[in-house]
């Protein structure tokens, strides 16, 4: 069992040029891996309430909302559900890091991918160029 810091990056629905966006940092203590990852995506799901807007059963204190809200005609709107598609950055604190893509059931490896956290771009290929 560890604690894990998982940056759930929504990257599934996004339109030609977007970039995906790191929404939460989902903060864990004493999980498995699978265990982990399955409450970063269960909190960061609006079922009832809203995790991002910190409503209902949704709001967790260990669920950090790094993305900001969404204003749509002068009214503040909360985050999308992690779906299919998203991707997770799972970090233990001691060396460990990968990714994991939200599939039908679970989650799957996956390459590491370009996000932004803000209005600041990772852009991992770029690093990978220059190192």
């Amino acid at each position: 069992m560890k604690n894990f810091t998982i940056t759930v990056i929504h990257a599934a629905f996004l339109e030609e040029g977007e970039t995906p966006t790191a929404v939460a940092k989902v903060h864990t203590e004493g999980m498995d891996l699978f265990q982990a990852t399955e409450y970063a995506y269960r909190y960061t799901n609006n079922v009832d309430g809203s995790w991002s807007m910190k409503i209902g059963e949704d709001a967790q204190d260990n669920v950090e909302v790094i993305a900001p809200l969404i204003m749509h005609n002068g009214q503040q709107f909360g985050r999308r559900s992690t779906s299919v598609g998203d991707v997770m950055l799972v970090d233990d604190g001691e060396g460990f890091q990968d990714y994991f893509e939200v599939a039908g059931f679970g989650f799957e490896p996956c390459a590491a991918i370009d996000f932004k956290i803000g209005d600041i771009v990772i852009d991992l290929q770029k690093e990978v160029d220059t190192a």
